[in-house]
């Protein structure tokens, strides 16, 4: 590990850019990557707990760990959800039948509501 706290650059730079896959293969490519990485697949734990055959120590601890990560992990999804892109992507029309497109109706309707 360097101790002087200089930047270094580790991106990469002249190489090809990779090429842009049709969405059909990139999802293809997306369900095998997931149906490789499935820790209910992966894990012994998972299907001895759902079999009945793991002891009630690991099934403790295995009740544990989930608490641990949901403890962390859940308070960032509305900060994700938060942060998302709005669904539409099209103008809407207001009330008033004026067409406007999503942000503007959103502020057009914070103002109506506040007057």
């Amino acid at each position: 590990m360097s101790t002087t706290g200089a930047f270094k650059d580790v991106i990469k730079r002249g190489r090809e850019p990779e090429r842009t896959l049709p969405v059909g293969e990139f999802i293809a490519q997306l369900d095998q990557f997931i149906a490789e990485h499935n820790p209910y697949r992966q894990s012994k734990v998972i299907p001895a707990i759902g079999g009945g055959q793991a002891s009630l120590e690991v099934v403790k601890r295995y009740a544990k760990e989930l608490y641990y990560l949901g403890l962390w992990m859940t308070p960032e999804f509305p900060l994700l959800i938060a942060n998302a892109p709005s669904r539409s992507r099209t103008p809407s029309t207001t009330p008033t039948g004026r067409r406007t497109s999503p942000t503007s109706a959103a502020t057009s309707a914070t103002r109506t509501t506040s007057s």
